[in-house]
């Protein structure tokens, strides 16, 4: 008896993968083991969420920083105007020279004589990133 001539059995719901769902799913209707309100109840659930879900910064809640801060690739939010590790986009990080470099208003610059920035090596020369909320 070949394989096409066996009676096709119904899958378990722990047997059923994303690739059967649908012919699971209309196997179920056509036998009435699940109402048709039941599942037009599903689908239109399945397609709310997939709206909801296309409209940025609605399905989901964004991480936020505070006022002047920004979220970078590490997940932890940082003062682009003044952190020397982040200084006017995330990771990029003020070159040091004898004196420093510091971060300021969002560029690196060269400290005047009376202004000393923090060498790269001084555990001070990056800002540490606040959680976001």
């Amino acid at each position: 008896m070949a394989a096409e001539d066996l009676p096709r059995q119904a899958h378990t719901p722990e047997d059923i993968t994303e690739e059967h769902f649908f012919d699971e799913l209309a196997r179920r209707l056509a036998s009435g083991t699940v109402s048709r309100s039941k599942m037009l109840r599903l689908l239109g659930g399945v397609l709310m969420g997939g709206v909801l879900a296309s409209i940025p910064g609605l399905a989901w809640a964004q991480p936020s920083c505070p006022s002047g801060y920004t979220l970078c690739n590490d997940g932890l939010c940082y003062d682009l105007q003044t952190d020397n590790c982040n200084c006017g986009a995330c990771g990029n990080r003020c070159a040091g020279s004898a004196r420093g470099r510091c971060c300021k208003k969002g560029r690196c610059h060269r400290p005047n004589p009376k202004e000393i920035c923090p060498l790269p090596d001084d555990p001070n020369y990056c800002q540490l990133g606040i959680s976001p909320s």
